[in-house]
């Protein structure tokens, strides 16, 4: 069964099409003809307020067989066009099987943590770019020290015990289902107060 892109084709719903049909019928029956047997393509339903693009899944006499229950109702006259999408795109990318598309995980900002300041609150954040979510895979803090994902920045938190020491931190994050990592490790040192 291939995809078959149908540029240019454009008509309109002959019928009303109620919620959940699983069959529309066009103005313009040519559109079998262009799809031929056991092929399926991607069509957009309109009617000025709301769109749904529905897979077609076979066509004949100008009755289309929806992969899936049509989302809404539309109305007689309703637009039906051709429009490339997303999921014209996966399938050609992906040969059928259509997968998002991951960036991999990159440091942003906020590789320098900040020292620490015995009995003060510390307070620190990294910026990640790539495609989300993003997960810690795995990290050397200290026990006071918390790290939360939120978004596309790691905070990192809490109140540096007295006597603070220097410490060598590291946090692996990752993302598009741990296929893609990435590591900061910096040196933390201990500030003392201003006078001592």
């Amino acid at each position: 069964m291939a995809l078959i892109g149908l540029d240019g084709f454009v008509t309109t719903l002959t019928f009303a099409a109620a919620q959940n049909a699983t069959t529309i019928t066009v103005a313009d029956p040519a559109v079998c003809t262009s799809l031929g047997a056991g092929n399926h393509t991607y069509l957009r339903v309109g009617d000025g307020t709301y769109f749904d693009s529905v897979r077609i899944n076979s066509c004949m006499g100008g009755v289309l067989t929806l992969a899936v229950p049509l989302p809404r109702a539309y109305p007689a006259g309703a637009c039906v066009r051709f429009v490339l999408t997303s999921a014209i795109v996966c399938e050609l990318i992906g040969s059928g099987a259509c997968t998002s598309i991951c960036t991999p995980v990159t440091l942003l900002y906020g590789s320098s943590f900040p020292d620490v300041s015995p009995g003060k609150i510390y307070s620190h954040a990294i910026v990640l770019g790539g495609t989300g979510p993003f997960a810690i895979v795995s990290d050397n803090l200290p026990a006071w020290m918390t790290k939360t994902v939120t978004g596309n920045t790691v905070l990192f938190g809490g109140t540096a015990p007295d006597p603070a020491v220097d410490f060598n931190a590291s946090i692996v994050v990752s993302n598009c289902g741990g296929a893609s990592t990435v590591t900061v490790s910096p040196t933390v040192c201990r500030c003392e107060p201003v006078g001592i």
